[in-house]
């Protein structure tokens, strides 16, 4: 009896295994030569970002907007293959490198580190969390938030960070744990930098339990204790009203009427937003993706390879600048509304291969928003600051009286100084 109960398991067991081989056997295969593989995930193309890795089993690919039902495609240099995702679905396929080294590749059609927070909502069957938020002197968005228990910090809110960061000079005001490193890339360059993970923050209503990770960075204006960032509420629906001075999280889209315009997004790393706006020069327009970055304080910013790109250099007039290339767009057009005369920075591009463009917030605060991550769009209404003056055109004056007091005073001291020396 018990020699048949042992045969039956074996035999079941080898079933289990043929079958499981079987199955493996009928992955869809695409082939490749090169390590470097283009990915198509819905309107996000990004040239060789994806890398042949046979060792891993499976290598997971997370769709960067995984609520939406979009197609995902896998380029190589010979081969392709693509599939419709929905919220929660898995999809393998082999990559073969060189006819000999096989990469098991599984699409996963959900958040890859979702951070879920409890709230303290009022009863009566609320969705959402409100917050009140200040807009800087230099157009930043700011919000009190607390770490672990500290006194009220003053954060960024920042929609073009990848993570959430903690300002070198204000450690000391919150009881840290450093338990790791990372690399921290902004305009200081690639920085390796220390991190705190398991924190516990608190913003409004809203609590994150020991579940936040904090990067140390230190490229932030005076008064900022650091910046957070779209990764708190990527299953979120996130309003920013200007008229009224406040953020409020929704757990879906609301009812938000026709006064707002609808537009498709995309969420690169599955973060950080970006919205398709226009270069308008002598009636054409030229289409491109510019990151959604509330926390860019200036207005536009482009990069060479666009620049170039459209053969911008005898179309538009250069414009004055003590720093960098800037020059003077005729027309720029987003959120259904046209831009004139538009000062916009010019910077030399990454050679990533997909080079895009930059809104700061100095031109985003004029739209109030509703981001929705859920579903893979933004929707935007012209506010009471579409004519507000532009705070860089407002500062130029006073910068360039200053420099020439400088000038005039070290023109007076050197003067002065001669004459010393000549009386001596």
């Amino acid at each position: 009896m018990r020699t048949s109960n042992f045969s039956t398991i074996v035999c079941l067991a080898f079933s289990l295994i043929l079958t499981a081989v079987q199955a493996q056997n009928k992955l869809p295969v695409i082939k490749a030569t090169s390590r470097a593989v283009d990915v198509i995930d819905g309107d996000d193309f990004r040239k060789g970002v994806w890398r042949i890795l046979p060792e891993k089993r499976p290598d997971l690919y997370y769709v960067l907007i995984p609520h939406k039902p979009h197609r995902v495609m896998f380029r190589t240099d010979v081969d392709s293959i693509s599939f419709e995702t929905q919220y929660t679905g898995v999809y393998d396929f082999i990559i073969l490198l060189n006819n000999k080294d096989s990469c098991y590749t599984r699409i996963v059609a959900k958040e890859n580190n979702l951070l879920p927070f409890t709230s303290d909502r009022k009863a009566g069957g609320s969705e959402s969390d409100t917050i009140p938020i200040t807009i800087g002197r230099n157009d930043k968005i700011f919000i009190a938030a607390s770490i672990n228990g500290s006194a009220p910090l003053n954060f960024q809110f920042d929609l073009g960070a990848g993570g959430n960061i903690i300002k070198k000079g204000s450690i000391d005001k919150v009881k840290l744990n450093f338990d790791g490193k990372t690399f921290l890339i902004n305009s200081d360059g690639r920085n390796e930098v220390p991190t705190s993970s398991r924190n516990t923050l608190t913003v409004g209503p809203m609590r994150w339990e020991n579940n936040i990770t904090l990067v140390v960075g230190d490229n932030m204006d005076h008064g900022e204790d650091g910046l957070l960032g779209n990764t708190l509420f990527l299953d979120k629906v996130i309003e920013l009203n200007y008229d009224r001075k406040i953020m409020v999280i929704h757990d879906t889209m609301p009812e938000i009427g026709s006064e707002y315009s609808r537009y498709n997004i995309i969420l690169d790393g599955g973060v950080i937003p970006f919205i398709q706006a226009s270069i308008k020069v002598n009636g054409i327009l030229f289409t491109d993706w510019y990151m959604f970055d509330t926390g860019y304080s200036g207005y536009l910013r482009i990069p060479s390879a666009l620049y170039e790109k459209y053969q911008l250099k005898n179309k538009v007039e250069k414009a004055f600048s003590l720093w960098g290339k800037r020059i003077l767009l005729p027309g720029f057009e987003v959120g259904g509304h046209l831009f004139s005369n538009v000062k916009t920075k010019v910077e030399n591009s990454q050679g990533n291969g997909h080079p895009r463009g930059l809104m700061g917030n100095s031109l985003l605060k004029r739209f109030n928003v509703f981001l929705d991550n859920r579903n893979g769009y933004i929707y935007l209404k012209t506010n009471s600051l579409l004519q507000a003056p532009d705070r860089g055109t407002n500062l130029m004056p006073w910068i360039i009286a200053v420099i020439l007091l400088l000038i005039i005073m070290a023109a007076v001291v050197w003067i002065i100084r001669k004459r010393s020396r000549r009386i001596a």
